[in-house]
């Protein structure tokens, strides 16, 4: 049986049935009733597994009361399927409401029908109509609030969601937190999380109750209760969701959110890596990292397009920059660096110059902020920590971050893997201690050119 508590899903045994019908047929979305005179039971089925993951589809039907069924009978128009209401799992988020699971195969493998047969005779069907598509849903925040309820307190968040054909669940996880907290650790999320007076402890899924369902809604009860003060000027909401439609298309959304007017959260700075650019290669290409300095959050990252960044070059038609940041070379550049600038409304913009040498040698490698003869500590142990930014140097002396076009091979000692772990993303992790007076040493080479070394 699977039970839904304020949309979670708490998963039990369960019936399932298969029905088998033949190949596959695509068509168009459709959903309705047929029945008796009198009052209408609301239905909603959903696709449980993506569409098209497999010869079978899986469905659950949401059944909005079920004090008066006699029969369930699920399916397709070419095999249905009778079930005892006792079959059925409770969803507690209503006290009336309950769900039924099923399969369907063959012909009318996107084509599930429902009936019910009611205590006093009627009957109602419900069919729908579905799909594979590649078209995302749509999904974006309406509001957050504080609601009381006697003496508790509830993070209540309102998300609108959209699709094309069919909305299979809404996800979300949200932290609640002072932002006066979070400004004192810096804005590092994970340090003020052990203050936060609301937490959802990972991700909440929320499942549509009704056909064509848009509002979707979580509740997250507050552990540490909130003055109407603090409310109106001193809290904030981290949320990230997504939503996902019946074919597993998704869309997700990250936002911050005040309960209160008085608090805003300003963009201090922009920061952008590398802070320059030598182009030795025509085939290379460089992607530039923009960072934005929020007020609470601190250094956030926003590499990609749509994010308010703009990019500009001082002369394209020698290094060309895209919309998302990504750095070109088109021609030598001379004696003259071409600059990109780097922009976002209200700050001081980036200058990254840029240089395009053909001629130009790389002869070595050196990294950022560690000094040759001095060594790396890592600050805690079982924790990855962040190599230095690796840096090309070249025959004329000067030196760039290397391009991804530069494979780079990181090696340790042979016996070491019980003490270090590197990972070419994620940095160097010990699992004892090692002194400052037997350090270990890390090899960094180039694929390309072996007898450039670190």
């Amino acid at each position: 049986m699977r039970e839904v508590l304020h949309g979670i899903p708490l998963l039990k045994n369960y019936t399932r049935r298969t029905f088998s019908n033949g190949p596959i047929l695509l068509a168009a979305m459709f959903f309705g009733f047929a029945g008796n005179a009198g009052a209408v039971i609301d239905v909603d089925i959903r696709a449980s597994t993506p569409l098209g993951s497999g010869n079978a589809s899986n469905f659950i039907a949401h059944i909005s009361d079920c004090r008066d069924l006699v029969s369930i009978q699920v399916g397709s128009a070419n095999q249905l399927v009778q079930l005892s209401p006792a079959e059925a799992s409770r969803n507690l988020s209503s006290p009336t409401a309950c769900e039924v699971e099923f399969q369907l195969d063959g012909n009318s493998v996107l084509s599930p029908l429902l009936q019910l047969e009611l205590l006093d005779g009627q009957t109602q069907s419900h069919t729908e109509q579905f799909y594979a598509e590649t078209i995302s849903p749509n999904i974006s925040l309406d509001s957050v609030a504080i609601r009381s309820e006697g003496d508790r307190q509830f993070l209540d968040i309102s998300l609108e969601a959209s699709d094309d054909l069919d909305i299979s669940y809404v996800a979300l996880q949200a932290v609640g937190l002072r932002a006066s907290s979070l400004r004192s650790v810096g804005g590092v999320i994970d340090e003020a999380r052990p203050t936060s007076f609301a937490d959802s402890n990972g991700y909440l899924r929320i499942y549509p109750d009704r056909e064509t369902q848009t509002q979707f809604n979580a509740s997250i009860e507050i552990t540490t209760p909130l003055s109407a003060e603090i409310v109106a000027s001193d809290a904030l909401v981290l949320l990230d969701s997504y939503v996902a439609d019946a074919s597993g298309n998704q869309a997700a959304i990250s936002e911050i959110s005040f309960t209160g007017d008085d608090v805003r959260e300003e963009v201090l700075g922009l920061a952008a890596t590398p802070q320059n650019i030598i182009f030795s290669n025509a085939l290379e290409q460089v992607q530039i990292i923009p960072s934005l300095v929020y007020q609470f959050r601190g250094l956030v990252p926003t590499p990609g397009a749509g994010r308010g960044i703009s990019y500009a070059s001082s002369d394209s038609t020698k290094v060309r920059v895209t919309q998302d940041g990504r750095v070109l070379p088109l021609a030598e550049t001379g004696a003259t660096d071409v600059i990109i600038t780097v922009s976002f409304p209200g700050q001081a913009a980036i200058e990254i110059p840029v240089s395009v040498d053909y001629s130009k040698t790389l002869v070595g490698l050196q990294t950022e902020g560690v000094n040759a003869g001095e060594n790396f500590q890592l600050p805690a142990l079982n924790t990855f920590t962040p190599l230095p930014i690796l840096l090309g140097v070249f025959d004329d002396g000067s030196s760039a971050p290397l391009t991804p076009l530069h494979k780079i091979q990181k090696t340790l000692p042979a016996g070491s893997e019980s003490l270090l772990t590197v990972d070419d993303k994620q940095g160097l992790k010990a699992a004892l201690a090692i002194p400052d007076t037997s350090p270990l040493p890390l090899s960094i080479s180039l694929l390309q050119y072996p007898d450039i070394k670190l």
